[in-house]
């Protein structure tokens, strides 16, 4: 536990680090800015002051390093997937070959990042001729479901243009798949469907998990500039960055 600072009102607000005095790291579990998951007990970050000559850091000496971790989706039998923290915002890095949906990928690799939009598993019902409003300005449309009440057709549209149409089974996860920079077929969307009802005044899905991660996605690549930092390695593995220039801490200073 720890004291928290309400930071819902619009405005510029200092989270406060331990103070260092000599060679130092920072984690999530003495700087607050950095992302952590309580639930996960997973933190990606830290910055570490490896050398300190008084109130200097030469250049090279303050490294920041971010490793992604596995989590589970909050639907549990999708198994698993990759999260990193960068900057302190909480970024998809990829999917493992535990994933039930999709391929194993590291976009991360790639030199991207993408927000996880959406990761739940609360039960909604909807019907025939009926819309699930998504995020990035997505919508799956529940187009007709078969008399026996097996499947369901569907069609997925952006901004009002559609861009995908098939057909669910019952029990089934619909999979949205596109290009995200430099990597082929990521699924960006994954809804699961349980049971399908077909009524004799209506017919309903009810659609048990939710799994978005954004189309839109920041570049980290190898000379890429944060503030005083560089970036100098990228890979499935981790995130390190430098500072280019020495550091020099005044009173004040920011």
């Amino acid at each position: 536990f720890a004291p928290f600072v309400d930071m819902s009102e619009p405005g510029t607000y200092e989270l406060r680090g331990t103070v260092a005095e000599e060679e130092f790291e920072w984690t999530p579990l003495n700087f607050e800015g950095f992302y952590y998951n309580i639930d996960e007990g997973i933190g990606t970050e830290k910055l570490e002051i490896t050398e300190l000559s008084d109130r200097t850091i030469d250049d090279g000496d303050l490294v920041y390093t971010s490793t992604p971790e596995d989590v589970s989706f909050e639907y549990d039998d999708w198994g698993e997937f990759e999260v990193i923290g960068f900057m302190a915002e909480k970024y998809f890095a990829g999917y493992l070959d535990t994933t039930e949906f999709a391929d194993e990928v590291s976009v991360m690799s790639d030199g991207m990042l993408s927000k996880v939009l959406i990761d739940e598993n609360d039960k909604k019902s909807l019907y025939a001729g009926s819309s699930l409003t998504l995020e990035d300005g997505y919508a799956l449309n529940i187009v007709e479901v078969d008399t026996d009440g097996d499947n369901v057709y569907v069609t997925l549209s952006k901004e009002g243009s559609q861009v995908d149409e098939t057909i669910v089974k019952d029990n089934g996860t619909y999979v949205y798949e596109a290009e995200l920079g430099d990597s082929d077929d990521v699924a960006i969307i994954a809804v699961h469907f349980g049971n399908i009802f077909m009524g004799t005044e209506a017919s309903a899905v009810f659609i048990d998990a939710i799994f978005q991660i954004s189309d839109e996605y920041i570049s980290i690549e190898s000379g890429d500039s944060y503030g005083v930092m560089e970036i100098n390695t990228v890979s499935d593995e981790k995130i390190t960055m430098e500072n280019e220039d020495s550091i020099s801490l005044n009173k004040g200073k920011v």
